[in-house]
């Protein structure tokens, strides 16, 4: 063996063992000493990649290609940098491309298909998933991956068969578990869904606290700690079981954020509501609020539908001209939310609900986007409550006093269905799970109305829909 093959391998071996800097070392040291061929430029490709220096591995990367056009690795590593570096349409080009030179190659068809399923393209990620299958058919994240595809095509009865394939292959892969849950959820299969939606704590174990978990059994005399989990929304959401929950409990203890704390006390949810971080009173057992519709045995028609809020009276609206209808607005949830970029709708893009007359439009909104904040200021017939918002118990206060709420998928719109006010939900496309299919109404809250992006990550259509469906709604109020 030559002396330069053995430094080559030496830099193989040193990659493989995650000795990147004597790796890296190496291939520079090869690529002074001889002209390249596509070997060494693809190693060197590799490690600067695996130690973040996307733009300097490309370069390499891209030599390595042009050596030896006809190989697919290079190609390969190609898409995992565009991929790392958020380029996913140059990534798909690449993997793509991977795949043409082999046709065999499993982990270009898992990286073509995962960059297909982000650009949205989800009938090219469902074929290019069942692709990799026919090759290896007991890769259970490629059959999660299927049914994430075919979900996000509203095929949930396909999408479940494949969650389940993968289960039996490995049944604690918890991901699976996770989306397998939430497509019984959407589909209305509240119990099964429920019940497997407990695999979450799997990941995450429930407080260790010294007393039993509540399995619903009656427990006269007994306090009950109900406790928060997840978001704003998740917890006005389940609040409602609370009412349930007492007539089993002699008290009932509610863990809520402290933003919704006021309001719940007001609104008498629980004997006793905490904040979380608070020490609670002493308790007999305990239960993670999303897990009561599990334990009191939910069905999708007996989903306490009646408000479970009440709208506190402190401050009046501004005045609002005479005739004018008034319209809470909220366009944006969480900006630190995994689905924000998706749920959220940029203001400008609101033009043709804001030009609608009739209306004072008032923004809910906490905060207002920097970006967003100019066009708010600049729009005559929206008036911004931002200030005055300082908890849910005032914004409760604010909502009971509009005729209509219109609201993305966050909080909002879910304490306007819990204190029963007319509420339109702007929904993306899929839309989480708490929606159900292809409704246009909701039977967890019964004043509510959705609307449903189609096709998916457009807007526009939506907000020209809700427009339409305003002018109508005003022309009735003031005929």
């Amino acid at each position: 063996m030559s002396i330069l093959r053995q430094l080559v391998e030496s830099a193989r071996e040193a990659h493989r063992e995650g000795r990147y800097a004597e790796a890296e070392a190496i291939c520079r040291d090869l690529l002074e000493r001889t002209p390249a061929d596509g070997e060494v430029p693809y190693l060197l490709g590799l490690v600067l990649h695996e130690t973040g220096r996307g733009a300097e591995a490309e370069k390499w990367l891209r030599q390595a290609a042009a050596f030896a056009p006809q190989s697919p690795n290079a190609y390969y590593a190609l898409g995992c940098v565009h991929a790392a570096a958020g380029d996913v349409a140059s990534a798909a080009e690449a993997f793509a491309t991977a795949l043409q030179r082999n046709p065999a190659y499993l982990n270009a068809y898992y990286g073509l298909g995962n960059a297909c399923y982000k650009l949205r393209d989800f009938e090219r990620a469902a074929s290019i998933y069942r692709q990799a299958l026919a090759l290896n058919p007991q890769d259970y994240e490629i059959w999660n991956n299927l049914g994430q595809a075919l979900n996000a095509l509203f095929r949930t009865e396909e999408a479940l068969a494949a969650y389940e394939r993968a289960l039996e292959i490995q049944p604690e892969y918890g991901l699976a578990r996770s989306n397998y849950a939430l497509a019984l959820l959407t589909l209305g299969r509240l119990p099964e869904g429920f019940r497997e939606y407990e695999w979450r704590w799997r990941k995450t174990p429930p407080r260790p606290y010294p007393q039993p978990l509540w399995s619903g059994q009656s427990i006269p005399g007994k306090t009950l700690l109900v406790c928060a989990e997840q978001g704003f929304g998740d917890v006005i959401q389940f609040a409602r079981f609370t009412h349930e929950a007492r007539a089993r409990a002699g008290q009932v203890i509610l863990e809520c954020q402290a933003p919704l704390k006021r309001l719940f006390e007001h609104a008498r949810c629980a004997d006793t509501v905490i904040a979380v971080g608070d020490s609670p009173p002493p308790f007999d057992y305990y239960v993670p609020v999303m897990s009561l519709p599990l334990i009191l045995g939910t069905t999708l028609e007996t989903i306490p539908g009646d408000p479970w809020l009440v709208a506190p009276v402190a401050e009046p609206l501004p005045a609002v001209p005479p005739g004018h209808v008034k319209v809470g607005l909220a366009w944006a949830g969480n900006s630190t939310h995994h689905n924000d970029a998706r749920r959220s709708i940029p203001f400008p893009e609101l033009g043709p609900i804001l030009a609608k007359t009739g209306i004072t439009f008032f923004s809910l909104q906490v905060p207002v986007r920097a970006e967003d904040e100019p066009h708010v200021r600049a729009t005559p017939n929206l008036v911004s409550l931002t200030a005055r918002l300082r908890d849910f118990y005032d914004t409760a206060d604010c909502v009971g006093q509009m005729d209509l709420i219109l609201s993305v998928d966050t909080a909002v719109a879910h304490l306007a269905g819990a204190l029963g006010k007319p509420v339109w939900t702007l929904l993306p496309d899929p839309a989480d799970w708490r929606w159900l299919l292809l409704r246009t109404d909701s039977p967890w809250y019964p004043t509510m109305r959705l609307f449903r992006q189609s096709p998916c990550g457009q807007w526009q259509p939506v907000i020209a829909g809700v427009a339409e469906e305003l002018r109508r709604w005003v022309a009735t109020r003031n005929p």
